[in-house]
């Protein structure tokens, strides 16, 4: 990750989680992997009650200990609010949402954050999702974790 987070950071990450549990991993790794390394991950437990935080905070530990990586616990108030929650905590000028069971492709962040800052007329970008399983290898065999 780099330097100067929160106020460098290009693209926030909303991430919710409600029992995630084991999926969150994939999706925290996913983040790991990426190609660009200015952006926040603010992250709501929408009162998991399970071992989401748990297994949250050991993923995390890879990450770098600074202040680009919220947590943010709250009673179960469900996705859209817990996600308004997530935004309003968000510094970036690019929020994207990745969902606790989805995985981004290394370069998404920053191919949608260097579409979006050359097209200043477009607000919103989305992608085509991919389904993938255990068995199949992601990105033409890079793997995210």
């Amino acid at each position: 990750m780099g330097t100067g987070y929160p106020q460098g950071a290009k693209v926030s990450v909303v991430t919710t989680c409600y029992n995630a549990g084991p999926l969150v991993v994939h999706s925290l790794n996913s983040l790991k992997q990426q190609s660009l390394a200015e952006f926040e991950l603010v992250i709501v437990d929408d009162g998991s009650t399970d071992e989401t935080i748990k297994i949250i905070e050991g993923v995390l530990g890879d990450f770098p200990s600074s202040p680009h990586v919220k947590i943010i616990r709250s009673v179960r108030v469900g996705r859209a609010k817990a996600l308004n929650v997530g935004i309003a905590n968000s510094v970036a000028p690019l929020i994207t949402i990745l969902d606790a069971d989805d995985v981004l492709h290394p370069d998404y962040l920053k191919l949608v954050a260097d579409y979006l800052e050359k097209n200043a007329t477009i607000a919103v970008a989305s992608a085509k999702p991919v389904v993938w399983s255990e068995q199949l290898p992601l990105w033409g065999g890079r793997k995210t974790e």
